[in-house]
């Protein structure tokens, strides 16, 4: 027994990205949009992910009616139908500038983001022009043909529960919606503590026509106030045909929450052209960022949010050069892979970059990605068909450090949330303060 499909999906998808393509395109849709636009429908269509997009699409739309701030987590957000459907999203395009006024559209030859170009007048109609777009190709998150499965993994604020159930209770008439639960440290220490684990609610479960939590005594369990939940990894939802929405109260999330209820600024009303003059030490000021993030920022000093962006990717990545996790993380890995002559000539954070990199050195797409996913699955030092390839051997000897590669488009959106505490802080930083500074004495 399965979840019925949603009615009407990929229709409601088409229109609604349209309808933004107009507001955004008002004067036509550029011929590098469109083309993208069209290659993701097109692996919409043979997805069989359409149900995950339209979620994403009402939970987005309740998202802005209620006010709330939603990000996705992992490469998900690199998709153009996604920065389309959402109000908050990331354009993935190549760094390009786009005059409003005329509809001139210029790709810049660049490894920076768009945000960090700086502001430029249109040579046609001498109006300014603001740069944007984040380089994340469509393979990253399609891969070749599509076929690739997509997470939708949200980050939330604890505030957005109950909105998102009475979404998914609208979308699944027919379905009992209940909620889901993960077990997870309530300490925030390197230290594993079992006593401090909980059942933490982490989004909602659809299960199948005719069915209740009493048919699955051995999922469920109890959150942390005492409410049945069901819990279990994907390949056990899988196993009994259950949908899972999976719903992470964020922390960073929360705070903007509290600073837009305090300071009336809406937390997505915080654009790309009010973040574009906050440097490195803007973020570091905010007090959220991890320590290894932290301790990347301090030494390595990002020049640029494309800087920034690499900088949150490398503690999370994990490495043959360097044990992770390590007291001395930054240090060690300084020395043996940040200053390495291998690493300083071709500087590789995400996995993305490899992708990148082959593409210069003319690989096929399908070669650029086949290989950037093993390098990303730590199976370059296993691969004797790297070796054979016709890059640089520096390029190969990066490859061979890492045993995993973080997406570059999840640290765009986690490094965009601290931005706009950033701004928050800014604005006013006695508000900033009163309310991360309590929310940390509280947790």
């Amino acid at each position: 027994m399965c979840i019925c499909q949603i009615k009407n999906a990929y229709e409601n998808i088409v229109h609604a990205c349209e309808r933004k393509l107009k507001e955004l395109y008002p004067l036509g849709t550029p011929e590098i949009v469109e083309n993208r636009y069209q290659a993701e429908l097109k692996m919409l269509k043979n997805s069989g992910q359409l149900d995950d997009f339209e979620i994403f699409r009402l939970l987005s739309e309740e998202g802005k009616k209620t006010s709330q701030y939603i990000s996705l987590r992992g490469r998900t957000s690199g998709s153009y139908l996604i920065y389309l459907l959402g109000h908050n999203q990331i354009n993935p395009l190549r760094a390009h500038y786009y005059c409003k006024n005329c509809g001139h559209m210029e790709v810049i030859d660049t490894h920076l983001f768009g945000i960090d170009l700086p502001q430029t007048v249109c040579p046609n109609c001498k109006e300014e022009m603001i740069g944007d777009g984040y380089h994340l190709a469509v393979e990253s998150v399609w891969g070749v043909d599509g076929k690739k499965g997509i997470e939708f993994d949200y980050n939330i604020s604890s505030d957005f529960f109950p909105f998102a159930k009475r979404v998914l209770q609208r979308t699944y008439p027919n379905n009992q919606v209940v909620s889901y639960g993960i077990m997870v440290s309530g300490e925030r220490s390197k230290k594993f503590n079992p006593e401090s684990l909980e059942m933490k609610q982490s989004g909602y479960v659809i299960l199948p026509q005719n069915r209740t939590m009493e048919d699955y005594p051995e999922l469920v369990a109890y959150l942390e106030d005492g409410e049945l939940c069901i819990t279990g990894l994907s390949n056990v939802m899988e196993q009994y045909n259950l949908k899972r929405i999976m719903l992470y109260p964020h922390r960073c999330v929360e705070y903007l929450m509290q600073l837009q209820r305090k300071s009336g600024i809406y937390a997505d009303e915080i654009e790309i052209d009010k973040l574009r003059e906050l440097k490195y030490y803007d973020l570091l000021n905010t007090k959220v960022m991890d320590y290894e993030e932290n301790e990347m920022f301090k030494y390595e000093i990002p020049k640029s949010f494309f800087d920034m962006v690499n900088y949150s990717a490398m503690p999370h990545n994990s490495t043959f050069a360097v044990g992770y996790p390590c007291d001395n993380w930054y240090h060690e890995t300084k020395e043996k892979i940040l200053d390495s002559p291998d690493f300083q000539r071709f500087p590789c954070y995400t996995r993305e970059d490899f992708f990148d990199y082959f593409i210069e050195y003319g690989l096929e797409r399908k070669d650029a990605f086949y290989f950037s996913e093993l390098i990303r699955k730590g199976k370059s030092t296993r691969t004797p068909e790297l070796d054979q390839l016709s890059v640089p051997e520096q390029l190969k000897n990066v490859a061979k450090m890492y045993r995993y590669l973080f997406p570059r488009a999840h640290c765009i959106e986690h490094v965009l949330m601290y931005a706009r505490l950033a701004y928050y802080m800014k604005w006013d930083s006695r508000v900033y303060s009163s309310v991360v500074n309590k929310k940390k004495a509280l947790s």
